[in-house]
């Protein structure tokens, strides 16, 4: 439902905001989705790629919003103030 967009409803030199699915990764560890160091990488751990300690024992419990891994990207987008460098009317394309 709509009114179809061509590119005939663009112009050179307007700045346009668009929007779209991020790539889907699945389910990342902490390393990947959140960029955290790890522990080490030699024989003094097992745990090489998790996060470590996710909180204190006196709160016994783990805050909201926590970094953890989890489900990574597949999510809406926008990205604004992009310029329209050139029109292709016969391909359709910007």
């Amino acid at each position: 439902p709509g009114t179809p967009l061509h590119v005939c409803h663009f112009s050179v030199g307007q700045y346009i905001a668009v929007t779209g699915r991020t790539i889907d990764w699945g389910f990342q560890g902490g390393m990947h989705r959140w960029g955290m160091k790890g522990m080490p990488a030699n024989r003094t751990t097992k745990s090489h790629r998790r996060i470590g300690s996710i909180g204190s024992t006196g709160d016994a419990r783990v805050w909201p919003g926590k970094r953890m891994p989890g489900h990574m990207g597949y999510e809406w987008v926008t990205t604004s103030g992009l310029e329209v460098l050139r029109i292709n009317p016969s391909k359709q394309v910007m």
